[in-house]
């Protein structure tokens, strides 16, 4: 099935744009693509920066069941790594963090949101993503760089056609396989090298925080990290929360 692009100059932003077209949009699925945004949000409603030249994108596709949204988080994951993968040819410090970022060299250059709508046409999955291509913001909670800064000259439009097929191949995997093969996957593209964590806000955006050590990644695409309490190691899952390297 052929995505359908829906183009604007600017917008406040591709995630709201793409709710606004739930109700008279006929196509199945589509893309709201932008140049850039004027109120960008990631996680938490927080401010995403969106100057001209970056990637902005939210694409919209029908789910039936609920409980299986969260794993788009590691189909849209895996094909923006693969996307950009293809157009920095392999450069070796890209990484995935938990749950949905993409680094270089240890630093923030993509995000993922994902939010749920019902319809009268059933279940919405609105999948925001957002990418530094020609810059990046500074004082971020969690280091930011962009492709730029490695001499990277990389087009959003071509970016947009590199993961549209990328998305399409990790989502038939899950359809067909299920998440096994994409958790495989997930894990041999995480950031090796800093196993040790700092988990906030894992308790539905509660102001908290857990030290651990990564474990694994469950077959729900739970978190799990051994952590210390009372002086014992213990494993412990989490469905949400932003990871910071320790």
């Amino acid at each position: 099935m052929i995505w359908k692009i829906r183009r604007f100059d600017s917008v406040s932003s591709t995630m709201d744009v793409a709710k606004e077209l739930l109700g008279r949009e006929s196509s199945e699925r589509y893309v709201v693509f932008a140049k850039q945004q004027e109120k960008g949000r990631g996680r938490q409603q927080r401010f995403w920066s969106s100057p001209l030249g970056n990637f902005y994108a939210t694409f919209v596709i029908s789910v039936d069941d609920l409980s299986n949204a969260p794993l788009f988080s590691y189909v849209t994951a895996l094909a923006l790594y693969g996307a950009v993968e293809q157009l920095t040819k392999s450069y070796p410090s890209l990484t995935l963090k938990w749950p949905n970022d993409l680094l270089l060299d240890s630093k923030k250059i993509g995000g993922i949101l994902l939010e749920v709508e019902a319809t009268s046409k059933g279940l919405k999955l609105l999948i925001g993503v957002g990418v530094n291509l020609k810059s990046h913001p500074v004082d971020t909670p969690y280091g930011a760089t962009d492709l730029s800064v490695y001499d990277f000259d990389i087009k959003p439009e071509d970016l947009l056609k590199k993961l549209c097929v990328s998305f399409d191949h990790w989502r038939r995997t899950l359809e067909d396989e299920g998440f096994s093969p994409l958790r495989k996957e997930w894990l041999r593209r995480r950031d090796p090298a800093h196993d040790r964590l700092t988990l906030k806000g894992y308790e539905h955006g509660a102001e908290n925080s857990i030290k651990g050590c990564f474990y694994d990644l469950d077959e729900k695409g739970y978190l799990v990290l051994t952590c210390k309490e009372e002086g014992q190691e213990v494993l412990r899952k989490f469905s949400a929360g932003d990871v910071f390297f320790s």
